[in-house]
Parts: structure tokens; C-alpha cells; sequence
């Protein structure tokens, strides 16, 4: 049994805690001519986003993994990251990344600041055959990750989510707060729902800030 927060924070890694999109830049890159395909295929209405991510990793050789650390090498974070966890870590508030990429991704990006969070979820990698095969713990319909399945294993009175992509939005309307940037934004907007728009983390902890002393 989770114990209660008072204040919660899930928040999406790529393109988010990143100041690029590394999973599918990296997908572009080391499969191209199949990541061309699987496009067309999904804005064609053929095939799901889950069903394009999985179609793609599992066309990678296992062989590949060293390539996929490799090319994480050197990713840029968002700035104010890492003055957003000694925020949190003051006021004992919990940090859980929820992403839809690879974990491998995640953890060769952060680096030591992994240890940092109080939760990741993310997709796994079974790499003893000779292709790559996508473990999905939190696969639920035509999500690969349903991030909103991740925060109701969660006992608190007050959720925030942050995130920049479509993939966010189940995440989002689960929460109380949510800060959106990017197609998430404009998802927001376009269906009238609220929400606060940030270019980095100093943004949202000037707001945390701002909202939590009152």
C-alpha cells in the first residue's frame, strides 16, 4: 500500500525532461526506410501508435542496444531540472517519470539522477533473441504506456502533470494540475481544457512555488 501524498508529480520524459524528441529521432535514424513506413501506416489510420512503436523496436537487432546508449550520449535536459527535484526533495513532494520510450533511454540520458525520482516507468527491453522485443507492463488498449493506470497506483490528495505530447493527454486529464507545452498544448486548447504552459522547469517551480505558499 502506496502511502498518501499531500502533492504528486508524474511527469513524461521525452521531449519534456529532453529538449528533443530522442525516441523517435533515434528510430528515424537507425530505421529509417521502416520508420517512413510505419508512419504512413499510422496517420493512414492502419495501425496504432503502440503498434508502430512495438513494429519499430522489435525490427532493431538486439545486437543494437550499445547503439541505442551510444546515441543517447550528450542529450540535452530541459533547464531547471535539476533545481525542480531539490524543490521537490525540500518539500517531500514525490518525482515518478511516466514515458512511453525506452527505460534504457531514460536512465543513459539522466545518469545519476535516476536515483533521484521516487518512480520510473517505462518500456523494457528483452534482448535474448535476435531482435529486440518490447516489454510493456502498463499496456493498456492503444497504449503501450497508459500513464493514467501508473498514477492511480498512487495514494494523494493533489496530482501535477507535466508533459508536451498527445501521449500526456490521459496523464493530464487524470490530474488536478497539469503543465503543457508543445502538441499537448494545443490539445488543450483546441478542446478547451485548462492548463498552464511552460518552456522549463524554473517555470513550473516558480509556479509550484507561487501556488503551494498560498
Amino acid at each position: 500500500m502506496q502511502p498518501e501524498y499531500d502533492n504528486i508529480v508524474f511527469c513524461d520524459f521525452d521531449g519534456t525532461i529532453t529538449v528533443q524528441e530522442t525516441f523517435s529521432t533515434m528510430l528515424m535514424e537507425m530505421v529509417p526506410d521502416k520508420a517512413r513506413q510505419v508512419l504512413e501506416q499510422i496517420y493512414a489510420g492502419k495501425a496504432t501508435l503502440a503498434q508502430g512503436v512495438r513494429m519499430l523496436v522489435e525490427s532493431l537487432p538486439s545486437s543494437a542496444y550499445g547503439d541505442i546508449i551510444d546515441f543517447c550520449q550528450g542529450k540535452e535536459i530541459r533547464p531547471g531540472f535539476v533545481e525542480f527535484l531539490d524543490f521537490l526533495d525540500k518539500r517531500g513532494v514525490p518525482f515518478i517519470l511516466v514515458s512511453g520510450g525506452l527505460h534504457v533511454m531514460a536512465q543513459a540520458i539522466l545518469g545519476p539522477l535516476t536515483k533521484r525520482l521516487a518512480g520510473v516507468y517505462s518500456l523494457s527491453l528483452d534482448l535474448d533473441g535476435p531482435n529486440m522485443r518490447v516489454l510493456a507492463d502498463f499496456e493498456e488498449g492503444d497504449e503501450l504506456m497508459a500513464k493514467a493506470k501508473v498514477m492511480g497506483m498512487y495514494n494523494y490528495k493533489h496530482s501535477i502533470a507535466i508533459g508536451d505530447g498527445v501521449t500526456d493527454l490521459n496523464m493530464g486529464l487524470a490530474a488536478q494540475t497539469v503543465f503543457a507545452r508543445a502538441s499537448l498544448a494545443k490539445y488543450m486548447d483546441k478542446n478547451n481544457l485548462e492548463y498552464i504552459p511552460y518552456q522549463d522547469f524554473f517555470e513550473i517551480k516558480d509556479h509550484l512555488e507561487q501556488m503551494w505558499s498560498k
